[in-house]
């Protein structure tokens, strides 16, 4: 017990912060009288009892591997309903006071450049017309814009049905729309746009106000005391009801006996009715046995090759006996560089999302990726820069077979209007498209489904990764490393995980094997934890350094420093993308490197590896146009 409360401290505490932004995020607004610190304060109330809850069956949520699930799930369940919030009503937008020169005050804001957060105000206030079911359809699309911490968590499958859920989503927007436009001050903003601005935009405009909007919360100081008194009372009722319990059912027993001759049948029934609800287990997600994921077809060039399509299907159930249901492949190509598919199916931790790899025309793929999702719609995206072991990068797109547009900006686009889009190349919602030259983090795709915009967000980055048989059971996400200097750096995890600095659980996984320009055999391995600081093991032939990692701190750019026999070096791990790293010391430019095909660099720095700190190191990383693309410290940031 003593164990469990520890965890669920740390739990509590590293996501009380997000589960207080998603609660303000769904409760702003709701109060009658429009008292906004009332509204802050239910929010604050909603998540004490949703970490109550998770505390209460901490057991089945810490070993499902999805705390933070089980705890968005508890909120949820706790939104107002559909007969409550129709007497919630939100506080209205204010209307112009016809004294004032609203043109005159507009203009003079357009002419400093407040253009953008006036607009952003309008969202809010339209985001607080919004019931807070609608809200969730919303948020949820992509739940990282609250808090990092949740980019990527499972859609709740309890929340609602996938049908129940697209109607919520479809209502959302259009309410969104009208509601931004629905006043004079969202006409006279608009009237500076063009005619589809706000149609074509509308879900960027509500991604950055919801992202400043987390932003403005006060998290919690620490909600694990009242969350475990709350869990505590009602453990305690529990208690008092379970021994009511018994002593009734010692009378219904002689009941039973009695009537039995009288009524068997609808005895019997009940007893099997009662033992079924018994035995099942709660759970955070839960879905049919025969439900499908999405309704979609497979697609790509390798659709009807029916044995690679049975093997993947195999490889599937082998790597993920959680597995629910049917098992859907949505896509089966060759790129240019490898093979490729995307499998999925239901699980009772969400929708495993899982990427496939291997060299062209292979029968047997390997699991290069993957994670739990929500649900999956009809007019759902999936797309992805994937990045394999050797260098190779491929940008994916999976959307609905009705898409008709697919827009690229490779600059990382972060206005509405930027020029740098270009259409690019797609059949029946696919794109598979060589991206190995450029830097993938700048990535920009729009997606159009007719009219409407279904994606306009940055492409994320998927590194693939493998498990050699000859080395031990590790993902090895880069290169080929050497199985002793491997086995060592396994033997300083293990001797951290003995410490307890690392939660349990924890995952290792080689980002980079393999020998410097100088022929050093070098490992990186970074072991990912849920809450706690990730811990990061450089090794070499005769030792290894350790750097703990904050939690969110991307596996790429990552620098480091290491010895060797001429002098300390300092080595670079970087996103896809980067052609060239330079090396700065104090301030000054001391010389720049290749990088590999592999993301991996090595600068020399000709001085004793114990003097460096002493000083401060940045490497700068360029592209293959010499253009500045990203910059990293060493040691990385803890």
């Amino acid at each position: 017990m003593a164990d469990a409360d520890a965890q669920f401290r740390e739990f509590a505490a590293a996501f009380g912060e997000p589960l207080t932004r998603v609660a303000h995020l769904l409760q702003a607004g709701l109060d009658p009288a429009g008292d906004a610190q009332r509204d802050e304060r239910r929010a604050g109330e909603r998540v004490v009892r949703s970490l109550a809850q998770v505390r209460r069956h901490w057991r089945e949520a810490s070993d499902g591997g999805s705390p933070e699930a089980f705890a968005v799930e508890a909120l949820l369940s706790r939104l107002p309903r559909a007969s409550s919030w129709r007497r919630l009503t939100p506080a209205r937008c204010p209307k112009p006071d016809p004294s004032q020169d609203l043109d005159q005050d507009l203009d003079e804001d357009l002419d400093q450049g407040l253009d953008q957060d006036l607009l952003l105000d309008r969202v809010w206030q339209a985001w607080k017309g919004l019931s807070p079911r609608e809200r969730v359809a919303l948020l949820f699309a992509d739940a990282g814009v609250a808090s990092r911490q949740l980019d990527g968590l499972a859609f709740p499958d309890t929340f609602a049905s996938p049908r129940r859920l697209r109607r919520l989503e479809n209502s959302a927007w259009r309410k969104l729309g009208a509601q931004v436009s629905g006043d004079r001050t969202g006409v006279r903003l608009l009237a500076k746009l063009p005619p589809t601005f706000l149609e074509d935009n509308i879900g960027t405009l509500v991604r950055r106000m919801l992202n400043r909007e987390a932003a403005k919360v006060t998290a919690p100081v620490d909600a694990y005391p009242r969350a475990a008194a709350v869990a505590a009372r009602v453990r305690r009722r529990v208690g008092l009801a379970v021994a009511a319990v018994a002593v009734l059912a010692v009378g219904a027993t002689t009941a039973v006996s009695v009537s039995t001759s009288r009524h068997p049948a609808k005895t019997t029934a009940g007893a099997t009715s009662t033992a079924s609800q018994s035995a099942s287990p709660a759970s955070a997600f839960v879905a049919n046995s025969d439900e499908r994921v999405v309704d979609w077809p497979v697609r790509g060039e390798l659709r009807g090759d029916t044995d690679l399509l049975a093997n993947l299907r195999s490889a599937f159930v082998a790597n993920h006996p959680d597995a629910i249901g049917d098992v859907q492949i949505l896509l089966a190509t060759d790129t240019s560089a490898f093979r490729l598919a995307y499998v999925t199916a239901h699980s009772r931790q969400g929708v495993i999302r899982s990427w496939y790899f291997g060299p062209v025309g292979a029968r047997q793929l390997t699991e290069g990726s993957f994670s739990y999702g929500g649900n999956l719609l009809h007019g759902s995206v999936i797309a992805a820069a994937l990045a394999d072991p050797e260098g190779h990068s491929v940008l994916v797109v999976i959307g609905p077979p009705e898409t008709n547009r697919v827009l690229l900006s490779e600059v990382r686009a972060d206005n509405f209007l930027d020029a740098s889009f270009s259409e690019i190349g797609q059949r029946n919602g696919i794109v598979v498209r060589d991206v190995s030259q450029q830097y993938l983090p700048s990535l920009f795709l729009k997606l159009f489904e007719g009219e409407q915009l279904g994606w306009n967000r940055p492409v994320p980055v998927v590194q693939l990764g493998k498990r050699e048989p000859d080395l031990p059971p590790v993902t090895v996400q880069r290169g080929e490393p050497d199985p002793a200097v491997l086995a060592q750096a396994l033997r300083t995890e293990a001797d951290w995980a003995r410490t307890g600095e690392l939660s349990a659980g924890g995952q290792a996984v080689v980002l980079w094997g393999g020998k410097d320009s100088g022929g050093e055999p070098l490992v990186v391995l970074r072991v990912r934890t849920l809450h706690l600081a990730d811990l990061l093991i450089v090794a070499w032939s005769d030792g290894d350094g350790q750097y703990l990692l904050q939690p969110d701190l991307p596996d790429y750019p990552i620098g480091f420093a290491y010895p060797t026999k001429t002098g300390a070096r300092v080595g670079v791990l970087t996103a896809p993308g980067v052609a060239f790293a330079e090396l700065v010391e104090d301030g000054v430019a001391t010389g720049s490197q290749r990088v590999d095909a592999t993301g991996f660099a090595s600068l020399q720095v000709n001085r004793p590896y114990p003097d460096l700190a002493l000083r401060t190191f940045v490497v700068r990383l360029f592209d293959a146009a010499g253009h500045q693309v990203s910059e990293v410290t060493v040691p990385p940031q803890v």
